[in-house]
């Protein structure tokens, strides 16, 4: 993790993505944050919190 970090302040980099696959649930987050949810539970299984609101 820290060397991504690094490697994007050096790029000059806005955002860092690590593991790359946050970038895709952010995505997914943006089109319906039920659904970025639903993604995250079928990757994480049990673990992933369900929402509340």
């Amino acid at each position: 993790m820290s060397a991504a970090i690094i490697k994007g302040i050096e790029g000059n980099k806005r955002e860092v993505f690590h593991p790359p696959l946050v970038r895709l649930l952010r995505i997914a987050h943006g089109i319906s944050p039920k659904f970025g949810d639903r993604v995250l539970r079928v990757l994480r299984g049990g673990n992933a919190a369900p929402r509340v609101d």
